[in-house]
């Protein structure tokens, strides 16, 4: 429940920010050519989702490779 909550979190974070950079014209979207607009809703979904998967992409290339795939490096 809590991973649930802070890939929510993360993604609404994400979604602000998306916003705050439309809004000074950091890039624009076809559709806020004419005037800017909040970006739609149904993007902190996919922000989320793109949360998991890098998550889920590093922890299986961790499991696969082991310690990030470097060797011969001097732990400090």
């Amino acid at each position: 429940m809590y991973m649930n909550m802070a890939f929510l979190f993360i993604g609404i974070a994400l979604w602000v920010a998306e916003n705050i950079s439309t809004f000074f014209s950091a890039w624009k979207y076809p559709n806020q050519r004419m005037g800017w607009h909040l970006v739609g809703l149904g993007k902190i979904s996919s922000w989320g989702l793109l949360v998991i998967l890098s998550i889920a992409l590093v922890y299986y290339s961790i499991e696969k490779h082991g310690d990030w795939g470097i060797k011969n490096v001097r732990k400090l």
